[in-house]
Order: C-alpha cells, then structure tokens, then sequence
C-alpha cells in the first residue's frame, strides 16, 4: 500500500491481524500495561501506526 493512503492509526484487530495475535491478548497487555501506546476516545482503542512500529523497532531480535 502507498505511503500516503496507509492509515495513520489501528483498531486493535487491525493490529491483532498485522502481528498474528489474538485481539483478547492485546487487551490483556493494555490491562498490564504492556504493549505498544495507544489512544482511547470514548471508548475507542487506536493504536498511532508511529507508535506501532516504535515498538516494533524496540523489540527487534538479532538485528542491529
């Protein structure tokens, strides 16, 4: 997808879908305080895409 129409921000499935990983296990990590930062408005959960692949750059193994 083109830079320009890549959304700014994720739902939580969105994320679950990129990262393979169940949407209730992203939950779990907002309840610890785990996981990448992410924005709740009126109950929305969005996670920046800024954000996303902060962490993602973060948790790199075996690459330096």
């Amino acid at each position: 997808m083109p830079i320009e129409q890549q959304p700014r921000h994720l739902t939580a499935t969105d994320l679950a879908e990129r990262w393979q990983v169940p949407a209730r296990t992203l939950g779990q990590w907002r309840y610890e305080g785990r996981g990448p930062a992410y924005v709740k408005i009126g109950g929305a959960v969005r996670y920046r895409l800024t954000d996303v692949e902060a962490y993602e750059n973060e948790h790199m193994v075996g690459v330096r």
